[in-house]
């Protein structure tokens, strides 16, 4: 019977080492009498005025922000990987992974150790009384945003109001002089209460100066926000405030490019090795890099990217190498997408291939994937971009067109991606491509213009990202047995056709047809070509980007120089 005791006597000591052990949260949502207060620049987002009810917390008296205010205040692409509860940010040239409920953090790929962990939580409308006709409970998760100031370009202080303030904001500190001092107005009225005196020797600062007006919008260094009269402070001594904003160095205007396709299974480049250099081309594209598996594993052969760039650097190309994943399916690409340990391993090995081979830029070619993957595919290239823009490389992405199938172009996030990647080579043809029952042209003009007015007009795509899309084939149709079969051809076989063709004016391509319609080709050649680089001046693309060298006749050229 004393041997029972003693036994449960020192489970119960040891019970109780553990569970003091374990990190104990003591959780505020509210500060003395009311709500938390936060403050961003010079605005104020309490839960009293916010949409969002779970703004902010303090845990353990450290601030924490909720993933949705993040979201709307400076970083609405922050990514939850579920898989890992794992939050990603990939904000300002920095890399972050918070995973919950840990005590440590990835930043740049370097562990940190932070005080407290993100938080997963809920927030329960039903005991807010604001909200009497909503029952629902909803998922939030806190994050330690002090532990993110140098990711956010942010600073964060605690004075009974949180104060956020963006280190790039433009605005003017003041400094009150030992005889003045400046009343901080609830309204923009002499008589309007007066929330706070603000004293010699203490600080305010002005975001949005007007000297036109009597009134002006004041954060005190309280946090308190206000109005003041202009003429009270106008002579006070001041500085401006404000960091630039990072921005690459590397970046050029005008890219001329072209794809330049190696079949995966070559050792080596061949007689490619004896090309020119054309003068109407600064970068070349080699197809080299392929999604090896799910894992995130890149192959490629090493004779072939070692005679390659031997010969791009010695002709006079910079190259921008291209990551392909055609020989993965649907399912292995959305395998890998969809887990952030395989996307870092392949960035990691297009990184070290980039040093390796001393290449410009790289390519990202992903096509024939699930339109529910478009969102985790642009995470993939924002943490990509982290990476290529910390060592100097640039980052460009091809896209299909807008408004396609669910898996060739509406698994594209087109501004998302155009927003984290460099430039958008917009592959503007197979307009009828070769899964097409129908004949029509590869290219049209007009077909190419409405597509690159949407992306630019429609979805907001910066012009000069876009890259535009230039096609060096045609599509031969030929009916057989009265169903339309097409064959791709290189410009010198189409010009056979271009004697016996009439010109379209709408597709503004010479148009061929036999007898009977048996075949049919809408032809590109240095006159459709010349026609649709007239769009790069019109809407102020970034330049252009052909598919593909080999297919081009040697009098195409002359488009692109006149």
């Amino acid at each position: 019977m004393v041997k029972r005791i003693i036994v449960v006597l020192l489970f119960l000591i040891i019970a109780c080492v553990f569970i003091n052990m374990a990190p104990k949260y003591d959780l505020v949502y509210k500060f003395k009498n009311g709500d938390l207060r936060v403050v961003y620049n010079d605005e104020e987002l309490t839960r009293e005025t916010s949409k969002l009810p779970q703004v902010a917390v303090l845990l353990n008296g450290e601030v924490m922000l909720s993933q949705d205010t993040v979201d709307i205040l400076f970083d609405k692409d922050l990514f939850y990987e579920e898989k890992y509860e794992t939050l990603i940010t990939t904000c300002n040239n920095h890399r972050a992974d918070i995973e919950v409920d840990s005590r440590t953090m990835l930043v740049d790929g370097e562990e940190r150790a932070i005080k407290v962990p993100a938080l997963k939580t809920t927030y329960d409308y039903s005991n807010d009384d604001r909200y009497k006709d909503k029952t629902d409970v909803k998922e939030v998760i806190y994050l330690p945003i002090k532990e993110l100031q140098d990711v956010y370009n942010i600073d964060v202080e605690f004075k009974d109001i949180i104060v956020i303030t963006d280190r790039t904001k433009e605005r003017r500190r003041y400094s009150v002089g030992y005889d003045e001092v400046i009343e901080l107005k609830a309204t923009t009225d002499e008589n309007a209460k007066t929330i706070e005196k603000i004293e010699a020797g203490k600080t305010f600062e002005v975001f949005n100066l007007n000297d036109d007006k009597e009134f002006v919008k004041i954060r005190s260094n309280t946090g308190e926000i206000g109005y003041a009269k202009v003429q009270d402070f106008a002579n006070m001594q001041y500085f401006d405030m404000a960091e630039e904003e990072w921005k690459p160095e590397y970046l050029t205007e005008n890219i001329r490019l072209a794809w330049d396709y190696i079949n995966p299974d070559s050792n080596g480049i061949g007689n490619k090795s004896s090309r020119r250099k054309i003068d109407e081309l600064d970068i070349v594209s080699p197809t080299i890099l392929f999604l090896q598996n799910t894992d995130g594993e890149v192959s490629y052969k090493i004779k072939t990217a070692e005679e390659y760039m031997t010969w791009a650097k010695s002709t006079g190309y910079d190259v921008w190498v291209v990551f392909k994943n055609e020989s993965n399916s649907i399912k292995e690409t959305s395998e890998f997408l969809n887990d952030m340990n395989h996307r870092n391993t392949a960035i990691k090995e297009l990184i070290s291939f980039a040093h390796r081979y001393d290449v410009k830029g790289i390519n990202i070619d992903f096509e024939n994937m699930y339109k529910e993957d478009a969102k985790v595919f642009s995470q993939f290239i924002r943490e990509l971009a982290v990476q290529t823009r910390r060592n100097g490389l640039v980052l460009s992405v091809d896209v299909n067109v807008p408004d396609g199938s669910d898996t060739w172009s509406l698994c594209y996030e087109h501004k998302a991606l155009s927003e984290a990647a460099d430039y958008i080579a917009v592959m503007t043809y197979d307009e009828f491509g070769a899964s097409s029952k129908t004949p029509g042209p590869n290219a049209a003009y007009n077909w190419v213009e409405t597509n690159i007015d949407k992306l630019v007009n429609r979805e907001k795509l910066e012009p000069s990202k876009v890259l535009l899309g230039i096609a060096f084939y045609s599509r031969l149709w030929t009916n057989n047995s009265g169903k339309y079969v097409s064959n791709s051809i290189n410009m010198d076989k189409a010009k056979s056709y271009i004697s016996k063709a009439s010109w379209d004016e709408d597709a503004r391509q010479y148009y061929y047809e036999d007898s009977g319609k048996k075949n049919m080709l809408w032809s590109e050649d240095k006159t459709s070509i010349n026609e649709k680089l007239k769009l790069i001046d019109k809407y102020k693309l970034g330049g252009f980007a052909c598919w593909r060298l080999g297919f081009e006749s040697d009098d195409v050229w002359e488009a692109f120089s006149e």
